[in-house]
């Protein structure tokens, strides 16, 4: 005895369908949020204007966690537009990431320790926004490849029970086929 399915989808594909929901709409926030503002920044911060700043901290911030320590660069500077003074973080677009190797950012420290001059790149329809080093680097880049890595996961997790529910389809109307002769009359039933 054949058994039907009571639905169109199984549990299986319930969760998959969840799953790659979820991925699509963290790669869309990611891109929409995080990667395509910073990349487009990054690459716009070459013709913002410009003013003197100063470095007031420089330091190395080390974090544990059950996985071990991971470091980070700390850059504060301050500088100051149209009288308003104004503090920032962003040595680059992408620049405040920590990774387990110390001496990456012990190099950072060492390019800007505290007191030295500056010159800050800001962002002439937002002053806060600023950098030290304008353009796009290497981890301007970590949002946007995320945010398509996110949607493309989705996308593809999404096509899994789609290709299914065709399949299933295919295989309903073959076995419908099946109860008719070749006359064209239904030989299944009465």
């Amino acid at each position: 005895m054949k058994q039907h399915r009571h639905s169109l989808f199984t549990t299986g594909s319930t969760i998959v369908l969840i799953v790659g929901s979820v991925f699509l709409i963290a790669g869309y926030c990611l891109l929409t949020f995080w990667g395509k503002p910073t990349l487009e920044n990054a690459k716009a911060s070459t013709n913002w204007p410009t003013v003197p700043g100063e470095v007031t901290e420089s330091r190395v911030d080390s974090h544990r966690d059950k996985d071990g320590t991971t470091y980070s660069a700390e850059i504060v500077y301050r500088y100051t537009v149209d009288e308003t003074e104004v503090h920032s973080n962003n040595v680059w677009f992408g620049g405040n990431y920590s990774s387990s190797s110390r001496s990456q950012f012990e190099e950072i420290v060492s390019r800007y320790p505290i007191g030295k001059e500056v010159v800050v790149y800001y962002k002439p329809d937002d002053i806060f926004i600023a950098v030290l080093e304008p353009g796009a680097h290497f981890t301007s880049y970590i949002g946007f490849v995320m945010g398509w890595g996110f949607l493309l996961i989705g996308a593809c997790l999404l096509l899994v029970p789609m290709a299914g529910l065709f399949r299933g389809r295919k295989k309903n109307e073959k076995d419908e086929m099946m109860y008719f002769d070749d006359a064209g009359y239904d030989s299944g039933h009465e």
